[in-house]
């Protein structure tokens, strides 16, 4: 699992200052014929919505959010979960995935859209909702 970290709200990715596609090599390279398999990751988000503001989050997320996502073209396959803590915390967690092909195509959205969601968000949210990513490599079984 490679670890974005982002702070109260803000979308600041590791891509500005590294190279993702350099920095990590997909567990599945070096096995034999996996050159013929389709690199696939998931593009997670986990949210801390507090309860104030949870009507207004899931509808963004579900009018908003994964719509703005699926037509920029490289994400597919959205979901929602929430996620379940032992620890106390003011609202709930929720994660939400899309599948993206590859970390080329996952730095192509970020440089592409990146900016534009995080002035939206912070239009929206404010420092309210606080959330990091995370990037998920699919694995065969």
């Amino acid at each position: 699992m490679y670890e974005i970290f982002c702070s109260e709200a803000e979308f600041i990715y590791c891509f500005r200052a590294l190279n993702y596609t350099r920095l990590f090599k997909p567990q599945s390279a070096g096995i034999e014929g996996a050159e013929n398999n389709v690199f696939m990751l998931i593009f997670n988000t986990t949210y801390l919505v507090p309860d104030k503001v949870y009507g207004k989050w899931i509808k963004w997320i579900r009018e908003e959010n994964i719509p703005y996502m699926l037509q920029s073209g490289y994400f597919e396959k959205p979901q929602i979960a929430k996620v379940y803590s032992n620890e106390e915390q003011e609202g709930e967690s929720f994660s939400v995935q899309f599948h993206v092909a590859g970390l080329d195509e996952l730095e192509q959205w970020h440089l592409k859209y990146a900016t534009e969601f995080q002035t939206n968000f912070k239009a929206k949210f404010a420092e309210e909702v606080m959330f990091f990513a995370t990037i998920l490599e699919i694995m065969d079984l």
